[in-house]
C-alpha cells in the first residue's frame, strides 16, 4: 500500500477505532460501530 503520512502520523480515524480519543475526535462522538463499519460526527474544533 502506498502511504503518504509521514512517518510518525497517527491517524485520528484509526485511533477512534482501536478506542482511543484523540485531540480531534472522542469516543463519545462515535454513533455506530460494528466489526464492519463505524459512524461518528466530530464536534471538536481541533483541526
Amino acid at each position: 500500500m502506498n502511504n503518504h503520512a509521514p512517518l510518525d502520523y497517527e491517524c485520528p480515524i484509526c485511533l477512534l477505532l482501536q478506542g482511543r480519543d484523540n485531540k480531534i475526535s472522542k469516543q463519545s462522538d462515535i454513533v455506530y460501530k460494528d466489526e464492519y463499519v463505524m459512524a461518528f460526527i466530530c464536534v471538536s474544533k481541533g483541526i
